[in-house]
C-alpha cells in the first residue's frame, strides 16, 4: 500500500509539473509529460519510496538523489561539471522553474520564495542561466535573489 502512495505522489507531481510547465510556456508537452520518469527505475523507487515514509535522507536516499540530478537535465547540478556552472538551455530553465513549483505544491511545507531565498546562496547557477531565470521567475510572482 504504502507503493502505491508513493505513486501517486509522484503522478500528482509529474500532473503539476504539466500544469505549470504550460503556464510557463516554452517546454515541449512530450518533455512534460517524461518528467521525472527516472523516479519510477531501480535507482530511484526503492530509495525515493523509503524517505516518503520515514522522512529520513538515508546514504540510499542520497545516492538515488545523486542518480535524478545527473540524468535529469532541468536540475541546475546535472549543469555543473568540476564545479564550474554552464549555461542551461533555456527550455530546461523553464522546466527548472516549472519543477519548483510543482515540488514546492507537493512536497514542501515553506511558501516557494521562502524555499527559493533559503536555497539560493548554494544554487551554482551560471550566469546566463541566472539572466533566463530572473524574467521568467517574475512572471510567475517570485523574485531571484
Amino acid at each position: 500500500m504504502i507503493a502505491w502512495r508513493y505513486v501517486l505522489l509522484v503522478l500528482y507531481h509529474k500532473w503539476l509539473v504539466l500544469r505549470f510547465g504550460l503556464e510557463v510556456g516554452g517546454i515541449p508537452v512530450w518533455q512534460l509529460l517524461i518528467h521525472d520518469m527516472s523516479k519510477f527505475g531501480a535507482a530511484e523507487f526503492g530509495p525515493y519510496r523509503m524517505r516518503s515514509v520515514t522522512g529520513k535522507d538515508t546514504p540510499e536516499y542520497r545516492a538515488a538523489w545523486k542518480h535524478h540530478w545527473s540524468n535529469n537535465p532541468h536540475h541546475w547540478e546535472y549543469w555543473v561539471r568540476d564545479g564550474v556552472a554552464i549555461p542551461m538551455p533555456e527550455v530546461y530553465v523553464r522546466e527548472m522553474l516549472a519543477d519548483w513549483n510543482a515540488a514546492n505544491r507537493t512536497y514542501d511545507t515553506e511558501p516557494l520564495q521562502e524555499w527559493l531565498t533559503k536555497k539560493w546562496p548554494r544554487m551554482n547557477l551560471h550566469a546566463e542561466t541566472v539572466r533566463t531565470l530572473r524574467p521568467l521567475a517574475a512572471k510567475m510572482g517570485l523574485l531571484v535573489p
